[in-house]
């Protein structure tokens, strides 16, 4: 039996002439398609909603509509070997990564049923609005130090001086790294996400993998140090819970866990608050607004995550065979589900590549993800967001642009990254 999950089918799509989708349109890892991929994404939702890319392997889903549906199947559809398939691992650098116990087996957006459920039972209530309440004032006190820091310079990079810094120094206090750790498994985390998610030589593979292996290594003495003397911290809780019966998790599994908020904390949220201070800057009269009106803050940083969604998109096999808009999708199809196409999707959101800091439905974006797979550090990342654009526009009410020409961003097939960002203030 055939599966749809589409809510229009092939005759309800607008008659228009095929576009010729080359290859080198869908370069999903150059900077143009990163910085700017909206008229692309656009005509893929309108001509070829179900777009088969040779370059990732897999059928590229452009909808609003499509892509949710496809994170709600999750009975459909596998999450297995999503963090694996933006790129390919040389063999010998895979057998590298299991040799040292450094693979993803058991990391929440990489595993289904029922090991995800029993993984994210076992750390979401650390992650409740009673316990994002607690950080709250810490966040706000580190942003505020930080902006100290930088303050009588009169300009700073705000990628490089601080969304890459502080949200760091947030993972590794919420987590339990030493502070003194933090510049180094920063350096890590940025080796895990190179070589999951950027395609490059093999020489490169081989140190980027070693960095994660070190980054491994790394957490799993943390762990044995934090068993020996707990401290007030995520994994002193977990571990805790584990001891009390309240988990079911296993050292690697406790390591994996942590892993996935680091990686997260550490370069997700620092890409989405670079994204945000862009758009606040660069859209006429958007800064001045959230200057004057702090309500404006929560929905602006919805906005942001809509319109410039750090994450890109993931990665799906599919359990049976489908049709998506009249298209056949064979079983064990590997499926791209393009988030940044969906938010920016006009059926759904008007005028959907403009910044507009009141969007009424801002909040409907899917940059986290939806369904069992939302993403479980969201609510930190939120938080974070929303502490740093009121710190900011308290303390730096004048801040500006310097130069919007030389704006670039990192090669990847599923993030968006923000390379500078030089800015200045009176």
């Amino acid at each position: 039996m055939v599966a749809d999950l589409s809510s229009t089918n092939e005759s309800e799509l607008p008659s228009v002439r095929p576009y010729d989708f080359a290859a080198e349109d869908f370069d999903v890892t150059s900077a143009r398609h990163v910085a700017d991929p909206f008229d692309f994404y656009r005509r893929l939702r309108t001509q070829e909603p179900v777009f088969r890319s040779e370059e990732l392997e897999s059928h590229v889903l452009s909808r609003y509509s499509d892509v949710r549906s496809v994170f709600l199947s999750h009975d459909k559809f596998s999450s297995i070997g999503s963090l694996t398939a933006a790129t390919h691992i040389d063999p010998d650098v895979e057998q590298f990564l299991v040799d040292n116990n450094a693979t993803l087996a058991t990391f929440l957006a990489n595993v289904d049923q029922p090991l995800h459920k029993r993984l994210r039972r076992s750390v979401s209530r650390s992650f409740s609005p009673r316990s994002m309440s607690r950080i709250g004032p810490e966040i706000r006190a580190l942003a505020i130090e930080l902006i100290e820091e930088l303050k009588p310079a009169g300009r700073a990079d705000l990628v490089a001086d601080f969304a890459a810094v502080l949200p760091a120094r947030v993972t590794s206090s919420f987590l339990g790294i030493p502070i003194e750790d933090t510049v180094q498994v920063q350096q890590w985390v940025d080796d895990w996400f190179a070589l999951f998610f950027t395609p490059m030589p093999v020489e490169q593979q081989h140190l980027r993998a070693a960095g994660y292996v070190k980054y491994s290594h790394y957490m799993h003495g943390l762990l044995a140090a934090r068993r020996a003397e707990p401290r007030e911290d995520f994994m002193s809780e977990t571990i805790a819970a584990v001891a009390d019966g309240g988990a079911e998790l296993s050292d690697q599994e406790i390591v994996d866990v942590m892993t996935a908020i680091s990686l997260g904390g550490n370069d997700t949220t620092g890409n989405q608050i670079a994204g945000l201070m862009y758009r606040l800057l660069a859209v006429p009269g958007a800064w001045d607004r959230v200057v004057a009106d702090p309500s404006l803050h929560a929905n602006a940083v919805e906005e942001s995550i809509r319109l410039d969604s750090a994450g890109l998109g993931g990665f799906r096999v599919a359990n049976e065979d489908i049709e998506v808009a009249g298209r056949p999708i064979p079983a064990g199809s590997r499926i791209f589900l393009s988030q940044d196409s969906a938010n920016h999707d006009e059926t759904v959101f008007e005028d959907p590549d403009a910044y507009v800091v009141d969007r009424p439905n801002a909040g409907d974006n899917i940059g986290f993800g939806v369904g069992i797979h939302h993403c479980l550090g969201a609510p930190l990342a939120r938080l974070e967001l929303r502490i740093v654009l009121e710190a900011l526009a308290s303390n730096l009410p004048s801040m500006r642009l310097v130069d919007d020409s030389q704006r670039t961003y990192r090669s990847s097939v599923v993030q968006r990254a923000m390379e500078s960002l030089p800015v200045e203030w009176s």
